[in-house]
């Protein structure tokens, strides 16, 4: 048996799945990266806006 075939997960059985069971789980890596970078920026915006508008109350009254 070569090296590395009995760590095959049953989903990426065929060598050609395999690659695109690599590439999906990458893919879904950086989609969860890229989700949790956009949540935090959006509270960070969000934060932001909130003090803007508190800020721009106080200036205006």
């Amino acid at each position: 048996m070569r090296p590395g075939g009995t760590l095959i997960p049953s989903m990426c059985e065929h060598k050609d799945q395999m690659r695109l069971c690599h590439v999906d789980g990458r893919l879904s890596y950086i989609m969860e990266h890229m989700q949790s970078v956009l949540m935090r920026a959006q509270a960070k915006s969000q934060r932001m806006l909130t003090s803007i508008q508190s800020t721009g109350k106080n200036g205006s009254e």
